[in-house]
């Protein structure tokens, strides 16, 4: 049988470990990076003074969303053929917003990632 022998700490080493995590304030450079990633996900890459089209996209898709609250939660009393009209333009808007955001999100991440690349090499 192999007994494994620990070792013993004693005050040097403690000081030291205390010293590392001092050193390395872990809640400022988690902080740090959630503001960075934030920063660099809101912010434009082709140009630094506009909102990035990702988030853009996003925005977009408030407005299906919002149709399709609206139909569930809200009821309005209209004739059948009236009804059957504005539920096929809402299907109209939802079909082509949730496009539109789900390409500008897309490619807006897409243009993001490649860009974060290329600048590293």
């Amino acid at each position: 049988m192999i007994f494994l022998k620990l070792k013993q700490w004693d005050v040097k080493d403690v000081e030291y470990f205390i010293k590392i995590i001092k050193g390395r304030n872990l809640k400022y450079n988690n902080m740090e990076k959630i503001n960075k990633f934030i920063d660099w996900l809101m912010i434009s890459s082709k140009n630094p003074q506009n909102l990035a089209l990702t988030v853009k996209g996003l925005l977009v898709s408030i407005l299906p969303i919002a149709i399709i609250l609206i139909n569930k939660f809200v009821e309005v009393d209209i004739s059948a053929d009236a009804g059957a009209l504005v539920d096929t333009i809402g299907n109209v808007i939802i079909a082509i917003g949730g496009l539109v955001s789900v390409c500008m999100t897309g490619f807006g991440l897409a243009r993001k990632i490649y860009l974060k690349i290329r600048k590293i090499d």
